[in-house]
C-alpha cells in the first residue's frame, strides 16, 4: 500500500503540471482511491458525480468512506477544506480531516497538517508539532517533508537545532530532485555548517537547483558570477541567471538586473530596461531600489521627470530604514544624488527637504505627542465559570458508549483582579492590552461514565442497552486562573463632541483555568455488584480530603470586536464591547491522581480548535476629568467541537479517540477604576 500510495504521488505531481485544476481534482481522487477494491464502487460514483458538477454529491461520498476510516478520502477531504473546492473554505476542518489520515499514515496528510500547524492555518502555530507530522511523512519519502524538516533542523524551530541533521534531510531531498533543499544544501556547503566549507560542491547544488527553476539559487548563481566569489567573473553569466530570477519576482535579483541594464555589463545598456526592474523591486520594498528609481524619476533616466514619485520614493525608503535617503545606493555616491537634487530647486515643482534626513518634519516621526492619551485602570471582575468535555472511545472498545465520558467543572468561582492599559496613537489607532488573574474559591466536578448495550453486559448493569452507567461528584478546592488580551483598533466613527463614538479591533486572547478536584461521592451507579462491578453503590463517599483529579484547560484565541461607547448625560456613559472569535486552539490536560497504571503530568490530553465571543457593558461614572469609575457585566465563551482526546499510559498501548466537544465560560459582574493621563 505504501508503494502504490507513493506512485500515486509522483503521478498527482507530474498530472498537477499539465492538467487544469477540474482534471487534477477528478484525476487525483480517482488515482488515490481506485487501489482499494472495496471502495470502488463508491469511488466511481464520487467520480462521476464530480464529472457533473454535483459535488454536494460527490463529497457525501467522500464523508461516507472518511467516516469508515478511508484515509485517502480523509485526506482528499482535508483537500477540498482547504482549498474551498466545492465547499465553503474550512481551515479548522481541513486539518480535522488531515489529522485524521495523517493518524493512519497518510504521507500527504501528514505534510499537509505540518504546514498547517507550521503556518497557523486553522490551528495555532506550533513548531513541535509541525516538526513531528515532517517527520512521519518524511520517513515515507516524501521530498516536501523532508525539505520541511530539514529546515527546522537548521533554524531550532520545534526542535534542537542541528545543522548535520539538516543537511541530513536536505541531502535526501536533493537526492531526489527538491530544488530549495538543493540550494539549502548548497548554502550549507558555502558555509561550512556542520563540516568545512566547500564551495565547489556548494556550486554543484546551486547549479542543479537553478536550473530546475529556484529563485534563490537563480539569484546567488547571478551573485556569483557577477562578484567573481571563489570563481571568475562572468557578467554574461550573471546577466542570465539574474534574468530567470527577476523573472520570477526575486526583488534582490530585479535590482541587480536593472543595475546590469544601467551600466551596460554583460548587456547592452538599457536606460529603461533599468528603470523597469528597480521598480518591480522597489514595489516588493527593496530599499536600494526604492533610492535607484526616485534617483531616476528626479532626472528623468528611463522614466519621465517625475518629483511627485521621485518623493514618495524617497520618503518609502527613509521610512523602511529610517536613515539618510541616499546610504547604501549602490549606482550612485550620496555626494552625487545631492549635487543632482540640489539643481532641480529652481523648478517650479521642487523637491523639498531631502538633502538631509533631520530635514523631515520632526513631528512624523514622534511617536506620542500632546494630542494623545494614555489611560491606566485596575478593577476587579466577580466571576463563575464553567468548563466542560465530553469524549468518544468507542471505535476502540466495544464496551464503551459514545459519550465515553462526560466530565462537567461547574460553579466556579473566583475574583479576578484585572490590570488594563490603553493608549491613543495617531490616525485613531489604539493599542491596548488587559491582564486578569485570580484564584478559583469554590466548584464541583461532575464525572459522568457511559457504556454501550455490550458494555451494560459485561459489567452485569441493572439497566440493559447504552446508558449513563455512574455519575460521581468531587469537590473543586481551587487552584487559579489567568488571561491575557493584546489589542490593536482604530476609532471607526465619532460626533464631533466626542460624546459617541464606535471603534473596531483585532487581537489575541489568552485564557488559562487550572481547578484541582478532592473526594469522590458516587450519586449514581448501574453496575455495583456481582463479579465485575463498574463503581461503588449509590451513597458512597470515599478518597475525602485526597486529590483526585487536577484540570487545567488553555485557549490561545484570535479575537476580531466592535465597541462602541454612548454619553447619555455629562457624567454618565454607557460602553459596549462585542468580540467575535473566529478561531482558537485549544490545549486542555487532566490528572488523574488515583490512576496508577496512567502518567502524572498529564493523564489524558486533549487538543482542537474552537470558537467563541466576549461581551461586556458597562456604565461609566466621571468622578473628576480624568478618573472614572465603571460598574458592568461581563460574558466569556469558547467551545471546541473538533479535536483529538488521548490517554498518556505508563505502559502499554495509547488510546486516542475523538473529542465530541469542550467549552469554557465564565460570566459575571465588573467594576473598574480608570485613570486618564
Amino acid at each position: 500500500h505504501k508503494s502504490l500510495f507513493c506512485l500515486i504521488y509522483y503521478i498527482g505531481k507530474a498530472i498537477d503540471l499539465f492538467m487544469s485544476t477540474k482534471t487534477k481534482s477528478i484525476l487525483i481522487f480517482f488515482l488515490m482511491l481506485s487501489g482499494s477494491p472495496v471502495f470502488a464502487n463508491e469511488t466511481q460514483k464520487a467520480l462521476n458525480a464530480i464529472n457533473r458538477g454535483d459535488y454536494k454529491t460527490a463529497i457525501d461520498i467522500w464523508q461516507n468512506l472518511a467516516n469508515r476510516g478511508n484515509n485517502a478520502a480523509q485526506f482528499n477531504l482535508g483537500l477540498m477544506y482547504f482549498k474551498g473546492d466545492g465547499v465553503k473554505q474550512n481551515l479548522s476542518k481541513a486539518a480535522k480531516w488531515f489529522r485524521l489520515a495523517a493518524t493512519q499514515g497518510n504521507a500527504e496528510a501528514q505534510l499537509n497538517l505540518g504546514e498547517m500547524y507550521y503556518n497557523g492555518n486553522g490551528v495555532l502555530i506550533d513548531y513541535k508539532r509541525a516538526a513531528r507530522w515532517y517527520f512521519y511523512s518524511s520517513k515515507q519519502g516524501n521530498i516536501d517533508a523532508q525539505f520541511n524538516l530539514g529546515s527546522m533542523f537548521e533554524n531550532g524551530e520545534g526542535i534542537i537545532k542541528s545543522y548535520k541533521k539538516a543537511m541530513r534531510w536536505y541531502r535526501r531531498a536533493a537526492y531526489q530532485g527538491h530544488s530549495g533543499a538543493q540550494y539549502k544544501l548548497g548554502l550549507m556547503y558555502e558555509k561550512g555548517y556542520g563540516r568545512r566549507k566547500e564551495f565547489k560542491k556548494a556550486l554543484e547544488w546551486y547549479l542543479k537547483s537553478g536550473e530546475k527553476g529556484n529563485a534563490e539559487a537563480q539569484f546567488k548563481l547571478g551573485k556569483t558570477y557577477d562578484q567573481g566569489i571563489k570563481s571568475k567573473k562572468d557578467k554574461r553569466k550573471a546577466f542570465k541567471w539574474y534574468s530567470l530570477a527577476a523573472e520570477k519576482g526575486h526583488p534582490k535579483a530585479q535590482f541587480h538586473l536593472g543595475f546590469l541594464y544601467e551600466n551596460g555589463s554583460g548587456v547592452q545598456k538599457n536606460i529603461k530596461k533599468a528603470a523597469k526592474w528597480y521598480l518591480f523591486s522597489a514595489e516588493q520594498d527593496y530599499i536600494p531600489a526604492q533610492k535607484n528609481i526616485a534617483w531616476m524619476y528626479v532626472n528623468g533616466l528611463g522614466v519621465e521627470e517625475d518629483l511627485t514619485e521621485a518623493e514618495k520614493w524617497y520618503r518609502q525608503a527613509d521610512s523602511l530604514e529610517n536613515q539618510s535617503i541616499y546610504k547604501n545606493s549602490k549606482t550612485i555616491k550620496t555626494g552625487t544624488h545631492t549635487q543632482k537634487i540640489k539643481t532641480k530647486q529652481s523648478d517650479k515643482t521642487s523637491i523639498r527637504n531631502f538633502d538631509l534626513p533631520e530635514s523631515f518634519n520632526p513631528k512624523e516621526k514622534i511617536w506620542l505627542d500632546k494630542n494623545q492619551k494614555l489611560s491606566l485602570a485596575i478593577g476587579t471582575w466577580i466571576s463563575t465559570g464553567e468548563t466542560s468535555w465530553n469524549h468518544d472511545i468507542s471505535n476502540t472498545s466495544s464496551i464503551t458508549g459514545n459519550p465515553s465520558s462526560e466530565l462537567i467543572y461547574e460553579d466556579l468561582e473566583s475574583n479576578i483582579i484585572e490590570l488594563e492599559g490603553e493608549i491613543k496613537l495617531p490616525h485613531k489607532v489604539f493599542l491596548r492590552t488587559q491582564f486578569g488573574f485570580g484564584t478559583i474559591n469554590d466548584g464541583r466536578l461532575v464525572d459522568d461514565d457511559f457504556v454501550s448495550a455490550a458494555g451494560a453486559t459485561s459489567f452485569g448493569a441493572s439497566q440493559s442497552g447504552p446508558h449513563r452507567i455512574s455519575r460521581s461528584f468531587s469537590n473543586v478546592d481551587g487552584d487559579n486562573m489567568w488571561y491575557l488580551n493584546l489589542d490593536l483598533g482604530f476609532k471607526l466613527w465619532a460626533t464631533k463632541d466626542n460624546a459617541h463614538f464606535t471603534r473596531v479591533f483585532i487581537g489575541y486572547q489568552h485564557w488559562q483555568e487550572k481547578v484541582v478536584t478532592t473526594g469522590v461521592e458516587q450519586v449514581e451507579c448501574t453496575s455495583f455488584t456481582g463479579g465485575n462491578p463498574f463503581c461503588e453503590s449509590p451513597g458512597t463517599v470515599s478518597f475525602v480530603g485526597q486529590k483526585v483529579i487536577s484540570n487545567e484547560v488553555r485557549w490561545d484565541s484570535l479575537r476580531i470586536g466592535w465597541e462602541g461607547s454612548f454619553r447619555y448625560s455629562k457624567r454618565f456613559r454607557f460602553d459596549m464591547d462585542l468580540a467575535y472569535i473566529p478561531i482558537s486552539g485549544l490545549l486542555n490536560r487532566d490528572i488523574h491522581h488515583l490512576r496508577t497504571d496512567l502518567q502524572q503530568d498529564p493523564s489524558f490530553e486533549m487538543d482542537g480548535t474552537g470558537t467563541g465571543y466576549n461581551l461586556e457593558a458597562s456604565f461609566k461614572n466621571s468622578l473628576t476629568k480624568k478618573l472614572f469609575l465603571s460598574a458592568g457585566y461581563k460574558y466569556w465563551k469558547i467551545k471546541a467541537s473538533d479535536g483529538t482526546w488521548k490517554n498518556l499510559p505508563i505502559v502499554g498501548t495509547q488510546t486516542i479517540g475523538n473529542l465530541n466537544d469542550l467549552s469554557s465560560s465564565r460570566q459575571g459582574l465588573t467594576a473598574q477604576l480608570e485613570y486618564l493621563f
